[in-house]
């Protein structure tokens, strides 16, 4: 509904709110809840043997699939939370319940994103490691194999993806409690979709600065690793160096590069209209304002739609990952032709103790020719480890 307001909100709402967001939060749950449901389901079922990658990639799928069930509110919040008074229970579960999970899920992305990172980086380092000893200081060498280490071990990735979950939720629940229940409030009854709940007062905006610091803080983390890697790249392209180690450095080159775009594309632009909606808000007529909130919530949407991007990542990042996507979709896509039947056939050796499982494939061929033709092809099992 263009251009309807309410009579005690100073925000306006237009198509760009009432039907272009929702749409976009339409588009966001139809491509993000497919992708990161499968891509849970590999990390779950198909990789057995996990790296500190896989841990870090399932905690930020399970972020995705959390955010992906408050999509639907977000949609009427949009649609229709002009005509929802703040006293509603549908507004009141938005503002409490909906908003903190939506913050959540973008400050956890975040940081597990730069883990990553630092992961990438610690593999960079686990190669370079004899290099190092001959010319590295004591104290470089102290961070390298004792901190960077750390990065490389799956107990260590648990616990501190544990420590992300707890630090990062315990600072956004009460401040978003206190935002729902003494900024919005319930006394001055007005539209959902208004001032209070879109601008919020002083304490939340104090805290939307304080996790905008958090986030230039992961920005600088993973551009300096960039810098660094791509100073050792070319280093090693310049030297002569052995090219198994040139595919290592390529290879975290490309993963930390990955993740550089999604944070400076999706999250920097957020954060920083963020800095600027803050300093603006508090002083701005109500045309401006309604300007204001609807770049916001656009911005907004683009650092969510990272929910939707972050198989591909998944699949750039992770070749062990990519192997078992690709496996998946094959054999969901093949068919047996009429023609072709498979018999299976065990052959014990003379003691019992091995067994060998070969695949017979009967190939049919046409009257008058020989009756059968036999391909046998024996079927192995190879177990690959990734860390790339």
């Amino acid at each position: 509904m263009a251009n309807a307001s309410s009579n005690m909100s100073c925000l306006e709402t237009s198509i760009v709110t009432t039907v272009v967001l929702p749409i976009l939060y339409f588009f966001i749950l139809i491509t993000s809840l497919p992708g990161n449901a499968m891509s849970l389901w590999i990390f779950l079922k198909k990789i057995t043997l996990k790296t500190p990658t896989h841990f870090y990639l399932t905690n930020l799928v399970i972020s995705n699939l959390l955010f992906c069930m408050i999509i639907p509110f977000l949609f009427l919040y949009y649609a229709k939370g002009y005509s929802w008074k703040t006293d509603m229970v549908i507004c009141q579960f938005t503002v409490g319940i909906v908003t903190p999970i939506l913050y959540i899920n973008i400050y956890i992305s975040m940081v597990l994103l730069s883990w990553i990172a630092i992961s990438r980086y610690a593999i960079l380092i686990k190669h370079n490691e004899k290099t190092c000893h001959c010319h590295c200081s004591v104290l470089r060498r102290l961070f390298l194999s004792g901190f960077l280490k750390s990065f490389r071990q799956l107990k260590f990735a648990k616990i501190l993806c544990l420590s992300v979950w707890i630090v990062v939720v315990v600072g956004t629940v009460p401040l978003a409690a206190y935002y729902s229940i003494t900024e919005v409030g319930v006394e001055n009854i007005e539209a959902c979709y208004g001032k209070q709940v879109e601008t919020g007062g002083k304490t939340s905006q104090l805290g939307s600065l304080f996790a905008i610091s958090l986030s230039f803080i992961c920005f600088l983390v993973v551009f300096v690793l960039y810098v660094s890697i791509a100073r050792h790249t070319y280093n090693i392209q310049k030297s002569a160096t052995i090219p198994g180690r040139h595919r290592v450095y390529n290879k975290v080159f490309r993963n930390v590069l990955v993740i550089q775009v999604v944070l400076f594309v999706c999250f920097l632009p957020h954060h920083i209209f963020r800095a600027v909606f803050v300093s603006l808000v508090g002083n701005c007529a109500c045309d401006k304002l309604t300007t204001l909130v609807e770049v916001k919530n656009i911005i907004l949407c683009l650092a969510v739609f990272r929910s939707s991007l972050d198989p591909l990542t998944y699949l750039l990042l992770d070749k062990t990952f990519r192997r078992h996507l690709n496996n998946t979709l094959a054999s969901s896509q093949t068919t047996q032709p009429s023609n072709s039947m498979l018999t299976y056939k065990l052959e014990h050796c003379t003691d019992c103790s091995q067994i060998t499982v070969q695949v017979t494939k009967c190939i049919e061929t046409p009257k008058g020719e020989q009756p059968l033709q036999f391909r046998h092809r024996t079927m192995e099992t190879q177990t690959h480890t990734s860390y790339l």
